[in-house]
């Protein structure tokens, strides 16, 4: 499975190659699709996942873990990258 940032770019690659309006159409009426299909690989794999969605951008992201602090969001980052998603990232609020 590939990681948080390539699964989204790998999924708009895809969308702008088909060739089917259906399927675009389906695509379009269910993008948060996506995003429940790597939170639910997450969660099997133990994680407390979560989708947000920003309103404003019209984006979601698949949220693995959530800390009180850095230090313990870095390495639970860093635990996700050694597995299986090497492209993970760390939000966090200054």
């Amino acid at each position: 499975m590939p990681g948080f940032a390539t699964h989204y770019l790998f999924g708009v690659d895809a969308y702008r190659n088909l060739t089917s309006t259906r399927i675009r159409n389906n695509l379009k009426q269910n993008h948060s699709a996506y995003a429940l299909g790597l939170q639910g690989q997450l969660k099997s794999a133990g994680y407390d996942a979560q989708v947000a969605f920003n309103p404003q951008n019209s984006m979601y992201r698949v949220v693995a873990t959530t800390f009180d602090d850095k230090g313990s969001a870095v390495q639970s980052r860093n635990q996700l990258r050694a597995g299986k998603y090497p492209d993970a990232w760390l939000l966090y609020k200054k």
